[in-house]
Protein backbone atom coordinates (compact mmCIF):
# COMPACT_ATOMS: atom_id res chain seq x y z
CA UNK A 1 0.00 0.00 0.00
CA UNK A 2 1.64 3.71 -0.66
CA UNK A 3 1.82 5.02 2.62
CA UNK A 4 1.01 8.89 2.75
CA UNK A 5 3.84 11.61 1.69
CA UNK A 6 5.12 15.03 1.79
CA UNK A 7 6.83 16.38 -0.95
CA UNK A 8 10.35 18.51 -0.19
CA UNK A 9 8.50 21.26 -1.38
CA UNK A 10 5.52 21.00 1.11
CA UNK A 11 7.70 21.14 3.88
CA UNK A 12 9.19 24.20 2.24
CA UNK A 13 5.83 25.90 1.94
CA UNK A 14 3.81 25.65 4.99
CA UNK A 15 0.45 26.84 5.04
CA UNK A 16 -0.53 26.30 1.37
CA UNK A 17 -0.45 22.66 0.96
CA UNK A 18 -3.16 20.78 -0.88
CA UNK A 19 -4.31 17.29 1.19
CA UNK A 20 -5.56 14.66 -1.18
CA UNK A 21 -6.84 11.36 0.02
CA UNK A 22 -7.62 8.25 -1.80
CA UNK A 23 -6.88 4.80 -1.52
CA UNK A 24 -6.40 3.82 -4.96
CA UNK A 25 -3.07 4.76 -5.94
CA UNK A 26 -3.60 5.34 -9.77
CA UNK A 27 -6.08 8.26 -8.91
CA UNK A 28 -3.46 9.53 -5.88
CA UNK A 29 -1.39 9.60 -8.78
CA UNK A 30 -3.45 11.26 -11.94
CA UNK A 31 -5.10 13.97 -9.18
CA UNK A 32 -1.47 14.84 -8.33
CA UNK A 33 -0.28 15.84 -11.80
CA UNK A 34 -3.57 17.43 -12.33
CA UNK A 35 -2.70 19.74 -9.11
CA UNK A 36 0.75 20.39 -10.06
CA UNK A 37 -0.53 23.43 -12.12
CA UNK A 38 -2.34 25.39 -9.03
CA UNK A 39 1.46 26.08 -7.92
CA UNK A 40 0.86 24.56 -4.64
CA UNK A 41 2.54 21.17 -3.03
CA UNK A 42 0.58 18.24 -2.77
CA UNK A 43 0.03 16.21 0.34
CA UNK A 44 -0.91 12.19 -0.32
CA UNK A 45 -2.81 10.18 1.73
CA UNK A 46 -4.22 6.48 0.93
CA UNK A 47 -6.52 6.26 4.42
CA UNK A 48 -8.69 8.28 6.67
CA UNK A 49 -6.06 7.56 9.48
CA UNK A 50 -3.41 8.72 7.10
CA UNK A 51 -5.45 11.84 6.31
CA UNK A 52 -5.59 12.49 10.07
CA UNK A 53 -1.83 11.76 10.76
CA UNK A 54 -1.11 14.22 7.97
CA UNK A 55 -2.62 17.11 9.41
CA UNK A 56 -1.77 17.15 12.86
CA UNK A 57 2.32 17.03 11.20
CA UNK A 58 1.10 19.93 8.18
CA UNK A 59 -0.60 22.75 7.63
CA UNK A 60 -3.17 22.54 5.13
CA UNK A 61 -5.01 24.69 2.58
CA UNK A 62 -7.59 22.05 1.14
CA UNK A 63 -8.77 18.62 1.71
CA UNK A 64 -9.49 16.63 -1.93
CA UNK A 65 -11.49 13.29 0.30
CA UNK A 66 -12.32 10.57 -1.46
CA UNK A 67 -16.43 9.29 -0.54
CA UNK A 68 -15.81 5.36 -0.29
CA UNK A 69 -12.11 3.96 1.27
CA UNK A 70 -11.63 1.44 3.84
CA UNK A 71 -11.89 1.63 7.20
CA UNK A 72 -12.94 5.31 7.91
CA UNK A 73 -14.44 6.12 4.72
CA UNK A 74 -14.46 9.95 3.43
CA UNK A 75 -17.15 10.79 5.67
CA UNK A 76 -16.02 9.32 8.58
CA UNK A 77 -12.81 11.08 8.47
CA UNK A 78 -14.59 14.54 7.66
CA UNK A 79 -16.32 14.16 10.33
CA UNK A 80 -13.29 13.25 12.78
CA UNK A 81 -11.56 16.33 11.20
CA UNK A 82 -14.27 18.83 11.94
CA UNK A 83 -14.45 17.85 15.35
CA UNK A 84 -10.93 19.18 15.87
CA UNK A 85 -10.81 23.10 16.34
CA UNK A 86 -7.56 23.62 14.43
CA UNK A 87 -8.84 22.00 11.76
CA UNK A 88 -12.43 23.96 11.34
CA UNK A 89 -11.40 26.00 8.13
CA UNK A 90 -10.03 24.11 5.94
CA UNK A 91 -12.48 23.82 2.95
CA UNK A 92 -13.14 20.40 2.15
CA UNK A 93 -13.89 18.96 -1.25
CA UNK A 94 -15.79 15.50 -2.02
CA UNK A 95 -14.71 13.51 -5.05
CA UNK A 96 -17.03 10.38 -5.69
CA UNK A 97 -17.88 7.93 -8.41
CA UNK A 98 -20.85 7.55 -6.87
CA UNK A 99 -24.13 9.77 -9.24
CA UNK A 100 -27.56 10.68 -8.64
CA UNK A 101 -27.35 10.38 -5.41
CA UNK A 102 -28.92 12.98 -3.09
CA UNK A 103 -28.34 11.69 0.11
CA UNK A 104 -24.69 11.03 0.09
CA UNK A 105 -24.60 14.87 -1.32
CA UNK A 106 -26.74 16.04 1.29
CA UNK A 107 -24.10 14.09 4.07
CA UNK A 108 -21.27 16.17 2.23
CA UNK A 109 -22.94 19.26 2.65
CA UNK A 110 -24.00 18.51 6.16
CA UNK A 111 -20.55 17.64 7.46
CA UNK A 112 -19.24 21.40 6.06
CA UNK A 113 -18.05 20.54 2.49
CA UNK A 114 -17.72 23.30 0.47
CA UNK A 115 -17.91 21.36 -2.68
CA UNK A 116 -19.11 17.63 -3.64
CA UNK A 117 -17.79 16.85 -6.99
CA UNK A 118 -18.94 13.66 -9.04
CA UNK A 119 -16.54 11.52 -11.12
CA UNK A 120 -15.74 12.18 -14.30
CA UNK A 121 -15.26 15.79 -13.91
CA UNK A 122 -13.66 18.54 -16.29
CA UNK A 123 -10.52 19.08 -15.14
CA UNK A 124 -10.30 22.49 -16.01
CA UNK A 125 -13.62 23.69 -13.80
CA UNK A 126 -12.23 21.23 -10.93
CA UNK A 127 -8.91 23.18 -10.97
CA UNK A 128 -10.24 26.45 -11.36
CA UNK A 129 -12.46 25.80 -8.42
CA UNK A 130 -9.88 24.58 -6.16
CA UNK A 131 -7.68 27.64 -7.34
CA UNK A 132 -10.09 29.55 -5.79
CA UNK A 133 -10.52 27.99 -2.38
CA UNK A 134 -7.04 27.74 -1.81
CA UNK A 135 -6.95 31.66 -2.57
CA UNK A 136 -9.38 31.91 0.00
CA UNK A 137 -8.48 30.19 3.02
CA UNK A 138 -4.99 31.67 2.61
CA UNK A 139 -6.38 34.79 2.89
CA UNK A 140 -9.03 33.89 5.88
CA UNK A 141 -5.71 32.54 7.63
CA UNK A 142 -4.04 35.72 6.99
CA UNK A 143 -7.01 38.04 8.43
CA UNK A 144 -7.18 35.29 11.55
CA UNK A 145 -3.78 35.93 12.49
CA UNK A 146 -3.41 39.33 11.85
CA UNK A 147 -6.44 39.71 14.27
CA UNK A 148 -4.73 37.69 16.73
CA UNK A 149 -1.90 39.52 16.40
CA UNK A 150 -3.76 42.69 17.45
CA UNK A 151 -5.75 41.20 19.98
CA UNK A 152 -2.14 40.23 21.58
CA UNK A 153 -0.91 44.18 20.66
CA UNK A 154 -4.60 45.54 22.42
CA UNK A 155 -3.44 42.78 25.78
CA UNK A 156 -0.13 43.94 25.88
CA UNK A 157 -0.67 47.70 25.59
CA UNK A 158 -3.89 47.68 27.97
CA UNK A 159 -1.72 45.93 30.43
CA UNK A 160 1.01 48.22 30.10
CA UNK A 161 -1.04 51.59 30.55
CA UNK A 162 -2.30 49.84 33.41
CA UNK A 163 0.96 49.19 34.77
CA UNK A 164 2.45 52.73 33.69
CA UNK A 165 -1.06 54.22 35.83
CA UNK A 166 -0.68 52.14 39.10
CA UNK A 167 3.04 53.45 39.04
CA UNK A 168 2.32 57.07 38.16
CA UNK A 169 -0.30 57.22 40.89
CA UNK A 170 1.68 55.22 43.89
CA UNK A 171 4.69 57.58 43.09
CA UNK A 172 2.75 60.64 44.34
CA UNK A 173 2.76 59.79 47.31
CA UNK A 174 6.45 59.51 48.44
CA UNK A 175 6.93 62.53 45.91
CA UNK A 176 4.86 65.08 47.80
CA UNK A 177 6.79 63.99 51.11
CA UNK A 178 10.34 64.96 49.62
CA UNK A 179 9.11 68.07 47.83
CA UNK A 180 7.79 69.44 51.68
CA UNK A 181 11.04 68.21 52.98
CA UNK A 182 12.71 70.55 50.28
CA UNK A 183 10.55 73.39 51.06
CA UNK A 184 11.10 72.71 55.17
CA UNK A 185 14.75 72.83 54.51
CA UNK A 186 14.76 75.88 52.40
CA UNK A 187 13.13 78.19 55.29
CA UNK A 188 15.51 77.09 57.05
CA UNK A 189 18.76 78.70 58.07
CA UNK A 190 21.32 76.66 55.64
CA UNK A 191 24.85 77.22 54.74
CA UNK A 192 25.70 77.84 51.15
CA UNK A 193 26.47 74.04 50.20
CA UNK A 194 23.63 73.08 52.18
CA UNK A 195 21.30 75.45 50.37
CA UNK A 196 22.66 74.30 47.02
CA UNK A 197 21.94 70.69 47.84
CA UNK A 198 18.60 71.56 48.96
CA UNK A 199 17.32 73.53 45.49
CA UNK A 200 18.74 70.55 43.85
CA UNK A 201 16.31 68.28 45.90
CA UNK A 202 13.51 70.97 44.54
CA UNK A 203 14.34 70.82 41.02
CA UNK A 204 14.60 67.10 40.87
CA UNK A 205 11.60 66.75 42.36
CA UNK A 206 9.62 69.01 40.24
CA UNK A 207 11.14 67.22 36.84
CA UNK A 208 10.04 63.37 38.91
CA UNK A 209 6.41 65.26 39.51
CA UNK A 210 6.32 66.34 35.19
CA UNK A 211 7.40 62.62 34.22
CA UNK A 212 4.48 61.22 36.37
CA UNK A 213 2.37 63.73 35.10
CA UNK A 214 3.35 62.64 31.51
CA UNK A 215 2.82 59.31 32.21
CA UNK A 216 -0.69 60.03 33.76
CA UNK A 217 -1.86 61.82 30.53
CA UNK A 218 -0.20 59.25 28.43
CA UNK A 219 -2.70 56.60 30.46
CA UNK A 220 -5.12 58.95 30.01
CA UNK A 221 -5.00 59.94 26.52
CA UNK A 222 -5.60 56.17 25.12
CA UNK A 223 -9.15 56.21 26.19
CA UNK A 224 -9.50 59.20 23.94
CA UNK A 225 -8.89 62.39 23.38
CA UNK A 226 -7.10 64.80 25.82
CA UNK A 227 -10.00 66.56 28.16
CA UNK A 228 -9.21 70.53 28.46
CA UNK A 229 -11.10 72.67 30.45
CA UNK A 230 -10.65 76.55 28.45
CA UNK A 231 -11.54 79.77 29.72
CA UNK A 232 -10.51 83.13 28.66
CA UNK A 233 -6.88 83.75 29.66
CA UNK A 234 -3.92 86.11 28.56
CA UNK A 235 -1.73 84.18 26.30
CA UNK A 236 1.16 86.18 27.16
CA UNK A 237 1.05 85.76 31.24
CA UNK A 238 0.69 81.87 30.39
CA UNK A 239 3.93 81.85 28.17
CA UNK A 240 6.13 84.90 30.50
CA UNK A 241 4.73 82.77 33.93
CA UNK A 242 6.01 79.58 32.15
CA UNK A 243 9.60 80.54 31.28
CA UNK A 244 10.11 82.67 34.24
CA UNK A 245 9.24 79.30 36.05
CA UNK A 246 12.28 77.53 33.96
CA UNK A 247 14.56 80.57 34.06
CA UNK A 248 15.28 79.49 37.67
CA UNK A 249 16.90 76.25 35.77
CA UNK A 250 18.63 77.41 33.20
CA UNK A 251 19.21 81.32 33.76
CA UNK A 252 19.96 83.68 31.20
CA UNK A 253 19.82 81.43 28.88
CA UNK A 254 15.56 81.66 27.44
CA UNK A 255 15.34 84.52 25.17
CA UNK A 256 11.35 85.56 25.02
CA UNK A 257 9.54 87.78 22.70
CA UNK A 258 6.10 88.50 23.34
CA UNK A 259 4.19 90.16 20.12
CA UNK A 260 1.01 89.98 21.37
CA UNK A 261 -1.29 91.02 24.40
CA UNK A 262 -4.55 89.57 23.40
CA UNK A 263 -6.45 87.28 25.16
CA UNK A 264 -7.91 83.83 24.37
CA UNK A 265 -9.84 81.00 25.06
CA UNK A 266 -7.71 78.38 26.67
CA UNK A 267 -6.81 75.79 29.05
CA UNK A 268 -4.06 77.87 30.97
CA UNK A 269 -2.49 74.81 32.70
CA UNK A 270 -2.39 72.51 29.83
CA UNK A 271 -0.75 75.40 27.89
CA UNK A 272 1.64 76.54 30.60
CA UNK A 273 2.82 71.87 30.24
CA UNK A 274 3.12 72.68 26.59
CA UNK A 275 5.11 75.65 26.86
CA UNK A 276 8.04 74.11 29.60
CA UNK A 277 8.00 70.70 27.32
CA UNK A 278 8.73 72.67 24.83
CA UNK A 279 11.18 74.54 25.88
CA UNK A 280 12.94 71.88 28.19
CA UNK A 281 13.44 69.88 25.34
CA UNK A 282 15.00 72.72 23.00
CA UNK A 283 17.47 73.05 25.73
CA UNK A 284 18.45 69.97 26.64
CA UNK A 285 19.41 69.57 23.23
CA UNK A 286 21.54 72.17 22.63
CA UNK A 287 24.53 73.49 24.23
CA UNK A 288 25.14 74.22 27.24
CA UNK A 289 25.52 77.81 26.75
CA UNK A 290 23.33 77.96 24.05
CA UNK A 291 20.30 80.32 23.67
CA UNK A 292 16.45 79.26 23.08
CA UNK A 293 14.54 81.54 21.34
CA UNK A 294 10.59 82.00 22.22
CA UNK A 295 7.96 83.50 20.51
CA UNK A 296 4.51 84.35 20.62
CA UNK A 297 3.01 86.28 18.17
CA UNK A 298 -0.68 86.58 16.30
CA UNK A 299 -1.42 86.59 12.81
CA UNK A 300 -5.33 86.60 11.69
CA UNK A 301 -6.95 83.70 12.68
CA UNK A 302 -4.28 82.30 15.04
CA UNK A 303 -1.57 82.27 17.75
CA UNK A 304 1.59 80.82 17.13
CA UNK A 305 4.25 80.13 19.36
CA UNK A 306 7.65 79.02 18.23
CA UNK A 307 10.87 77.70 19.99
CA UNK A 308 14.01 77.72 18.25
CA UNK A 309 17.31 76.28 19.39
CA UNK A 310 20.63 75.86 16.98
CA UNK A 311 20.42 72.25 16.92
CA UNK A 312 19.28 69.88 13.66
CA UNK A 313 17.05 67.21 13.63
CA UNK A 314 17.61 64.32 10.87
CA UNK A 315 15.23 63.31 8.46
CA UNK A 316 13.66 60.37 10.46
CA UNK A 317 13.79 62.11 13.89
CA UNK A 318 11.34 64.90 12.29
CA UNK A 319 9.04 62.01 11.08
CA UNK A 320 8.87 60.33 14.19
CA UNK A 321 9.43 63.35 17.20
CA UNK A 322 5.89 63.45 18.46
CA UNK A 323 5.22 59.10 18.99
CA UNK A 324 5.18 58.80 22.23
CA UNK A 325 8.31 57.29 23.74
CA UNK A 326 10.67 58.58 21.26
CA UNK A 327 13.46 59.97 22.70
CA UNK A 328 17.16 60.72 21.67
CA UNK A 329 20.63 59.23 23.05
CA UNK A 330 21.05 62.52 24.92
CA UNK A 331 17.41 62.38 26.10
CA UNK A 332 16.61 62.66 29.97
CA UNK A 333 13.14 62.06 29.98
CA UNK A 334 10.51 59.01 28.67
CA UNK A 335 9.87 60.50 25.09
CA UNK A 336 6.32 61.78 25.84
CA UNK A 337 6.84 65.52 26.09
CA UNK A 338 6.43 66.23 22.63
CA UNK A 339 3.55 64.10 22.09
CA UNK A 340 1.54 65.32 25.26
CA UNK A 341 2.20 68.81 23.52
CA UNK A 342 0.45 67.77 20.13
CA UNK A 343 -2.18 66.22 21.78
CA UNK A 344 -2.78 69.53 23.82
CA UNK A 345 -2.76 71.51 20.72
CA UNK A 346 -4.95 69.24 19.23
CA UNK A 347 -7.35 69.48 21.95
CA UNK A 348 -7.55 72.81 21.47
CA UNK A 349 -7.80 72.80 17.82
CA UNK A 350 -4.91 73.54 16.78
CA UNK A 351 -1.24 71.94 16.08
CA UNK A 352 2.49 71.25 15.96
CA UNK A 353 4.73 71.27 13.39
CA UNK A 354 8.47 70.97 13.32
CA UNK A 355 10.97 72.23 10.84
CA UNK A 356 14.55 71.31 11.07
CA UNK A 357 18.40 72.21 8.70
CA UNK A 358 21.84 72.78 9.45
CA UNK A 359 21.48 76.27 9.01
CA UNK A 360 18.43 77.48 10.45
CA UNK A 361 18.60 75.50 13.47
CA UNK A 362 15.18 73.38 15.01
CA UNK A 363 11.72 75.26 15.36
CA UNK A 364 9.08 73.79 16.71
CA UNK A 365 5.64 75.65 15.97
CA UNK A 366 2.48 75.13 18.48
CA UNK A 367 -0.53 77.14 16.17
CA UNK A 368 -3.94 77.91 18.33
CA UNK A 369 -7.41 78.97 16.85
CA UNK A 370 -8.44 82.64 17.40
CA UNK A 371 -11.36 82.24 19.87
CA UNK A 372 -11.95 84.88 22.40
Amino acid sequence: MLAWRVTEEAERTAGSAILLVDDTRANLVAMTALLEELGHPVITAQSGAQAIECLRQNEVALILMDVQMPGLDGFQTVAKIRAEKQWGSIPVVFLTAIHDDPEHEERGYALGAVDYVAKPFRSEVLVAKLRALVSWHERGEELRREAEELARERATRAERERILGVVSHDLRSPLATIRTGADFLLASALTEDQAKIAHRIERNAERMSRLINDLLDYTRLQGGPLKIRPKPSSLAEIVVESIEDLQQSCPRRIQLSVETRSSATVDGDRLAQAVANLVLNAVQHSDDRAQVAVVLREHDDAFELSVWNEGELRGADQASIFEPFRRSESSAGMGLGLYITQQIARAHGGDITVSSSPAAGTTFRMTLPVIR
